[in-house]
């Protein structure tokens, strides 16, 4: 499939190894101070889905992001607890 800037949306955005990328991720955040469970490319992954559907992308746009199949998978980032779930409290009464 051949995009409107005629770049294929098959080609890689960039040329590195998906491992290369998360040493890459995991040092910038390490730099950054962020600690934890969710200092990882998979977190920043978590963290960036849920931001899109709090700001209200629409699902099947956020499935083709993450780069899902099936609309199933990206539904589980609706599913929030803790501190997203109270976010999304205090919007209602805003």
């Amino acid at each position: 499939m051949v995009g409107r800037d005629n770049t294929s949306s098959a080609e890689p955005i960039w040329r590195w190894s998906r491992s290369t990328a998360w040493r890459k991720v995991k040092r910038i955040m390490a730099r950054a101070g962020i600690e934890g469970v969710h200092a990882s490319p998979k977190g920043l992954r978590h963290g960036f889905a849920v931001e899109a559907l709090a700001k209200g992308a629409p699902l099947t746009l956020v499935k083709t992001w993450l780069g899902h199949s099936r609309l199933e998978s990206t539904q589980v980032y609706t599913q929030v607890m803790g501190a997203e779930e109270r976010a999304y409290a205090e919007r209602m009464w805003w």
